[in-house]
């Protein structure tokens, strides 16, 4: 695979967010997803950033909960980064807990030099936490799952399948 292959993720994954990504930084938030761990933790996260939509300056955050939701960290725990240099935004994060009580963070990045409508324009990521009531959260590497946008499923029931034909999501 080349530096410019779709499957190779360029975000920055931030895991000690600094003061550049506080509250008093961020010009919008927006797209929220939220996802509750089998020992109560609540998390949430959201797309945010500079002050154009869509922009290079833009990224996905994470926060927690550990009071079923009456208060949230202020200082992200992790921060999915766009790339300014290589010109791709990454966008839309959804967390979902699957079958195994993992927790997955996925988000798409978008290639700014590629047209709307190239087939490579989107490409979908995910990293994925297997303790997510821990203290401190350990991730995977960033796999590449897709092309486009996430497919999520509605709900969490192992009945309604995470992988859709084209994906290489493996529980």
């Amino acid at each position: 695979m080349s530096a410019t292959d779709p499957q190779i993720s360029t975000a920055r994954i931030i895991t000690d967010p600094g003061e550049e990504f506080s509250l008093a930084k961020r010009y919008w938030q927006g797209c929220p997803t939220i996802c509750a761990a089998p020992g109560g933790t609540l998390y949430g996260a959201w797309y945010t950033g500079d002050i154009l939509e869509p922009g290079l300056g833009n990224y996905n955050l994470l926060v927690k909960s550990t009071d079923g939701g009456i208060t949230w960290s202020q200082t992200p725990l992790l921060v999915i980064a766009s790339n300014p240099e290589k010109q791709k935004v990454a966008i839309d994060v959804q967390l979902w807990l699957d079958p195994l009580k993992r927790m997955w963070l996925f988000w798409v990045e978008r290639d700014c030099t590629l047209s709307k409508y190239h087939p490579n324009h989107l490409a979908l990521f995910a990293i994925r936490c297997d303790a997510p009531d821990a203290e401190e959260l350990q991730w995977t590497e960033p796999s590449y799952i897709a092309p486009g946008l996430s497919p999520l499923p509605a709900d969490n029931s192992a009945k309604r399948k995470m992988a859709a034909p084209r994906l290489r999501l493996e529980l």
